[in-house]
């Protein structure tokens, strides 16, 4: 027993002699602690005040007022010690006579200890603390907490404190159960511990009995400054073969009984039957709100259940239960039984069921009950008989095609008492919570996984598409070709993964395997992610086989390639070592091709022209010049690649060998649609009042010219800019007056005259490179004839052209048929390398060259090369000529320089402005005459940045990396 009880019923008569003094034994607090023995013979009495507050302890015989022991003073280290501060009855000697311990929360140094007594008060044993002013000793008690016939001794230390903690709390609190083993030595300990700070858990203690009856001493432990109002709690634990229960078995807060309590649990005494119902109550003292609370015990219901399903594996092939409709359903026989027992229980009781049928499932359970369809969960309540079994069966069905065959279909059954009305005062009973009142059970699904029921897949992965590299623009769709095997043990709910590359659309999956359905959505709103069901299960040593179908709308990478991540898994893991093929990054390389087609024509494409013409000095409009020009080019982009800019150049035959004006540009060439014209010099340099019925290319370009102002006009080129994509189309024109006064003082009847686009794909989308385009070249050119001497040819017959053109087609038929016939059709002809220059079946040509200001005098070497024909004049007796022009000497205007011939070389020396000017340098006459065909390839290099050795190496233009100059070209071809 423990607490501090005193008897009612005796009277020790108290002894005063003035030799023990004031601070011996007249303030000895006698009765501080006190307990008697279970026979209510001997009384123990705690005297914390006795010798100094050493403490002393009495133990008086009930029966014989003579029989009185009591301690000796102790040694002066004991003063301030507090012996007899609490105390508690047990056996801990092996005697089979009562023993007693007494605790002394200030001894030992003030870190606490208990001591050991025998009825006689012969110290037998000494436990101490472990913290200084811990009050180790504050409160003890004697329960057989783990029911093997020895007294263990429950020790608390209210204030001891957690010096680790993190948080500031303090005092919260610890109880020591210290165990007695055979050799009635008490060495292994348990703990528990406080959580509230100044909760002073451990303040309090008092064996409970065997409050719910299951053979294990119990004990309470009261805290009455814990709880989260700090008003007070009182804990209960039990014991079990293996000592206390840590888990606390109730906790009682004082206000769950009043609002206003404070200080519940300061005192306590349990272990007596107050209401005769053979369980022990609990007397729990509140000081401070001078209340003193009777708790009475429940009666315990123990029970025994068991939960069983029949079969425990279902083979989802076998379906043996019918549903309303008739549908054959594959189903499982739960069976239940329950059996209860207690001590001071009714015969009779009854009890609640909750079914719970695939508990695993947060949504969409795969079985249901038999008797209500679509029913998942069931209640029902039946009446038990005392220590008799109670049994019930229940079936259940699995609904068709099932989605997850991997996961246990688990089955729970909670069972508690029903609540009846019962009489005032009356307590109903309650279950065992030692017990717990909910069975499980898990039903598998039937697997092809061997004995151990336990599947372990290999997943394997390959892909391939039907482009190893696709052309951005191109209409055709993009395949992907998955194949999935399972060359281990069945794999549940295979899912593949597709994570799809920007700008490229998921457009749906074709069904490659008969017996497998593929089926693919998108993971996230945001995300090109895509999920596919493979087979559920994908069985062993099977294969899945669809092709993702996909269309390319932009390419969102510098890599110039989509990339496709891939991965397979299932639900049923498979081993480490096997999951390296489980991945597959695809790679399609990206590439463009651009289509630019070019047309154009000359309008009109036959000019008549009358030779008299006014003195130059008299003409101020165009059509005092001569005949209107128009040469309009057209360019589109076949694709299928779009294309973000073009650069066009027009090379256009202005100026004679005479350095006279020939076509004599009217406006600045004209772009349609977008496009960015760089301002061309000289056009319209006199002047000459412009036909107000044709509107000047020059205004209503005006907003093409002015597109782009963010790009620097690096230089005074003809040239256009404009942007296209697939299958656009770009028209530009350039209009002029053809000056008839340079034609007479050429002296030909009839001659041709032509100018030339050249464009280049300067920009594609991505950043992507344009090296590998080569450019395009067109030539429109315009037939010239006087007037006088179209006027004056004889006409030719009719039957005479009829007949020509009769006997021409049939030439060329026979032609045809005799080429064929020998596969000429099937030769590939490569490009021409002539093809690639701008100046090709060039007659005569004609140059501009523009100094960029502030370079000082520099040296222009301008290099010419003609192929000449058999037509070839005298004066050029070699097969190729070349023409070197160094400017030296200052000239103006169109004046030539010296010529200097030696062999095959002629060399004309000529010089630009001087330094910082923007002078024009003169226009340089390359030949006389206009008998030459061929490739004539230009450059202007600034010899005096040449090193020795190279200043006569000719150099491309198109690897021109000096910026000094930039060059117009105007060119003019006769025939």
């Amino acid at each position: 027993m423990c607490g501090s009880g005193t008897p009612p019923e005796y009277a020790v008569e108290a002894r005063i002699t003035t030799a023990w003094g004031y601070h011996r034994q007249g303030y000895c607090q006698a009765g501080f602690s006190a307990v008697l023995t279970p026979d209510n013979r001997r009384l123990f009495l705690g005297a914390v005040g006795s010798w100094y507050w050493q403490g002393q302890v009495f133990v008086q015989d009930l029966f014989s007022q003579s029989d009185l022991i009591a301690t000796d003073e102790g040694p002066a280290n004991d003063d301030d010690s507090y012996l007899g501060y609490s105390s508690a009855i047990g056996e801990f000697s092996g005697d089979e006579e009562l023993d007693v311990v007494i605790g002394m929360p200030r001894g030992s140094n003030l870190t606490g200890k208990i001591v050991l007594f025998n009825l006689k008060l012969v110290n037998l044993h000494n436990i101490t603390g472990e913290q200084m002013g811990s009050y180790f000793g504050y409160s003890v008690c004697v329960v057989d907490v783990n029911g093997d016939k020895l007294d263990d001794i429950i020790v608390g230390a209210p204030f001891y404190s957690d010096l680790k903690s993190r948080d500031s709390s303090y005092e919260t609190g610890r109880v020591y159960i210290i165990y007695q083993d055979a050799t009635h030595h008490f060495k292994r300990r348990h703990l528990l511990n406080g959580r509230e700070s100044r909760g002073r858990f451990g303040l309090s203690l008092s064996s409970a009995g065997d409050i719910n009856r299951d053979g294990f001493g119990d004990f309470v432990v009261g805290a009455p400054y814990g709880g989260s109002n700090a008003r007070g709690a009182v804990y209960i634990f039990h014991g079990s073969k293996k000592g206390v229960k840590s888990r606390v078995s109730q906790v009682i807060f004082a206000e769950d009984l009043d609002s206003n309590l404070s200080t519940f649990g300061f005192s306590l005494s349990g272990g007596l039957d107050m209401d005769m119902n053979e369980y022990p109550d609990l007397l729990i003292g509140a000081y401070a709100a001078h209340k003193a609370f009777l708790l009475k015990s429940r009666s315990v219901v123990s029970v025994t259940a068991s939960l069983t399903v029949n079969p425990e594996k279902i083979n989802l092939d076998e379906k043996g239960c019918s549903l309303l409709d008739g549908t054959l359903v594959s189903c499982v026989v739960i069976h239940l039984c329950l059996e209860f027992s207690g001590v001071g229980v009714n015969s009779k009781l009854e009890f609640e069921f909750v079914t719970r049928l695939d508990v695993l499932k947060t949504s969409g359970p795969r079985v249901f009950f038999l008797a209500s369809e679509q029913d998942h969960v069931q209640n029902s309540t039946a009446t038990l008989q005392k220590e008799s079994i109670y049994c019930k069966s229940i079936f259940i069905y699995i609904k068709s095609a099932v989605k997850d065959k991997l996961m246990p279909i688990v089955v729970e059954v909670n069972y508690s008492l029903v609540s009846e009305r019962s009489k005032i005062n009356e307590l109903k009973p309650m279950l065992d919570q030692s017990i717990s009142s909910k069975l499980k059970k898990e039903i598998s699904i039937q697997k092809d996984c061997g004995k151990d029921n336990i599947c372990i897949p290999d997943l394997q992965i390959n892909c391939e598409s039907n482009f190893a590299t696709f052309v951005m623009g191109s209409r055709e769709r993009l395949e992907i070709l998955v194949n999935i095997t399972n060359v281990g043990e069945d794999a549940f709910e295979t899912n593949f993964y597709v994570e799809i590359p920007a700008g490229v659309d998921f457009i749906n999956v074709d069904q490659g395997s008969i017996d497998l359905s593929v089926s693919c959505r998108s993971i996230s709103p945001t995300s090109n992610n895509y999920q596919c069901d493979a087979g559920n299960p994908l069985k062993a040593n099977k294969t899945v086989t669809f092709t993702i179908l996909l269309s390319p709308k932009y390419l969102n990478s510098t890599n110039n390639e989509y990339e496709f991540s891939m991965h397979v898994n299932s639900t049923n893991p498979e081993n480490v070592t096997t999951e390296f093929n489980n991945f597959w990054l695809h790679r399609i390389p990206v590439k463009f091709e651009v289509d630019l087609i070019i047309s154009g024509i000359s309008i009109p494409d036959i000019v008549l022209y009358n030779k008299t013409t006014l003195p130059l000095d008299l003409i101020t409009h165009e059509d005092e010049v001569g005949p209107e020009i128009i040469h309009l080019y057209n360019i589109f982009n076949r694709g299928p690649s779009p294309i973000i800019e073009a650069e066009i150049f027009i090379l256009w035959p202005t100026y004679t060998l005479a350095n006279q004006d020939l076509l004599y540009l009217i406006d600045q060439p004209e772009a349609s649609s977008f496009g960015r014209c760089e301002f061309v010099p000289n056009v319209n340099y006199l002047n000459l009042t412009v036909d107000k019925s044709i509107p000047p290319l020059s205004q209503s370009s005006l907003s093409v010219v002015n597109m782009d102002d963010s790009i620097p006009n690096e230089s005074e080129n003809s040239s256009l800019h404009y942007q296209t994509n697939e299958r656009s189309k770009r028209d530009v024109d350039a209009r002029s007056r053809l000056w008839t006064s340079s034609l007479n003082s050429l002296g030909f009847d009839e001659l041709k005259i032509t100018s030339k686009l050249i464009t280049r794909v300067t920009a594609l989308p991505y950043s992507v490179q344009t090296r590998s385009f080569e450019p395009e070249v067109y030539v429109v050119e315009t037939v010239i004839t006087p007037s006088d001497v179209a006027s004056g040819r004889k006409q030719v017959p009719w039957w005479i052209i009829g007949a020509a053109v009769s006997a021409g087609i049939f030439l060329l038929l026979i032609l045809v048929i005799f080429l064929w016939k020998f596969g000429f059709f099937q030769r590939k002809r490569p490009h021409d390398e002539d093809d690639h220059f701008p100046l090709k079946n060039c007659m005569t040509t004609f140059f501009h060259l523009h100094q960029v200001a502030d370079i000082p005098k520099p040296e222009i070497l301008l290099q010419i090369k003609l192929r000449a024909n058999d037509r070839t004049e005298d004066n050029m007796k070699n097969s190729e000529k070349d023409t070197l022009l160094r400017p030296s000497e200052a000239v103006s205007g169109s004046r030539r320089g010296d010529v200097k011939s030696s062999g095959h070389m002629v060399e004309r020396t000529l010089a630009s402005g001087g330094a910082g000017s923007n002078t024009v340098c003169p226009h340089v006459i390359t030949s006389s005459l206009c008998q030459y065909t061929g490739v004539l390839r230009f450059k202007c290099i600034d010899t005096s940045r040449l090193e020795p050795g190279h200043r006569d190496q000719d150099q491309d233009i198109a690897t021109r990396t000096s910026p000094l100059f930039m060059s117009q070209d105007r060119f003019l071809k006769f025939h």
